[in-house]
């Protein structure tokens, strides 16, 4: 059965799809990406899933830290957004899957990382995800919830955008990464400043 509320959040996305691009400074966008998978310590052969890729400027930035033999499955639930990211990205290495993340049934210890840059709000059950999440990360990988905003900035930013987004508030880094040691993750870093928002958590077994 489709989610009312699911499906007002992949028209909204769908609709501004177009727009998105030009709503970012990509070559400061992408200078960032490159300075924060460096952190993370992305290896070349891993296979990483990229959640809420949308237009496919995160999904580009990781390609560029893997090998031939690395592998990217890009995850977004607007359609227009996907369909963007491909005539952007084009490449072998990443699979291009257009459903909502609550669906993800991959197989156990399938990702080397889960990175999931600007799309934690807009995740609907954060328990269920978090469990998917889990399961589906190799043992002692890592998953990173990342945004380049402020928390402070993201919540105004989805209260003022549309009536679709208002309940789509980021939860302080603390409740976030109490709620991924719930389901087995050992957190090793949390931000939540002005400079941005992380929590980094590796899989530990529950």
């Amino acid at each position: 059965m489709s989610d009312p509320h699911q499906n007002k959040g992949i028209e909204y996305f769908n609709s501004i799809a177009g727009k998105w691009d030009s709503w970012e400074h990509l070559e400061s966008l992408n200078q960032k990406f490159d300075e924060g998978l460096t952190k993370f310590g992305v290896h070349p052969e891993e296979h990483i899933l990229d959640v809420g890729c949308g237009t496919g400027n995160s999904t580009a930035a990781i390609l560029k830290k893997l090998s031939q033999a690395g592998r990217i499955t890009a995850v977004d639930y607007s359609e227009g957004m996907i369909e963007i990211a491909k005539t952007k990205v084009i490449d072998s290495r990443v699979r291009w899957v257009c459903y909502s993340i609550e669906n993800l049934n991959g197989n156990e210890d399938t990702f080397d990382r889960i990175i999931c840059y600007s799309v934690w709000p807009h995740i609907a059950n954060h328990s269920t995800v978090a469990q998917l999440f889990h399961s589906n990360l190799k043992e002692g990988s890592k998953l990173h919830i990342w945004h380049l905003k402020s928390r402070k900035a993201i919540n105004k930013i989805h209260s003022e955008a549309s009536e679709v987004l208002r309940e789509h508030l980021l939860a302080p880094a603390s409740e976030t990464a109490a709620l991924l040691e719930k389901y087995g993750f050992v957190v090793e870093e949390t931000l939540d400043d002005e400079s941005g928002y992380l929590v980094t958590a590796r899989k530990s077994r529950l």
